[in-house]
């Protein structure tokens, strides 16, 4: 199976934020299947991806240290860092998130509020 991979600290991992969210399960559900992992464990770490995210696989002291560990190599998390926010007069806000790969992406709430529901399949707002 195939998914996107990227190239961290000398080691490639596969980036679960970035897959649709069934594409995140067969990914997970394999590689905790080869780890002879109990499978409710896939169920617990999509939580932690979408409904009840960390910021990192530390911060999931649910799952036992060493699988913690092990996700963190395999599948490192990727979040946007706030850069600046700003509050016009008329109440639009603009918000600057840094992508963690040296690029930036601009938001407007007042522009792009019709959108929230679709970010969570990946459809971004760029002005």
């Amino acid at each position: 199976m195939r998914h996107a991979t990227h190239f961290t600290g000398g080691t490639y991992g596969v980036d679960l934020l970035s897959l649709v969210p069934e594409g995140a399960r067969a990914a997970l559900a394999e590689w905790l299947a080869a780890r002879g992992e109990p499978a409710y464990r896939t169920e617990q770490i999509l939580r932690r991806l979408w409904q009840q995210p960390v910021a990192s696989w530390d911060d999931a002291t649910e799952l036992p240290t060493r699988l913690r560990r092990d996700l963190s190599a395999q599948f490192p998390l990727h979040r946007l860092a706030l850069t600046a926010r700003q509050v016009s007069r008329d109440g639009t806000e603009k918000y600057l998130w840094d992508l963690g790969d040296g690029e930036a992406w601009d938001a407007r709430s007042a522009a792009c509020s019709a959108l929230r529901g679709a970010w969570a399949f990946g459809v971004t707002c760029r002005l």
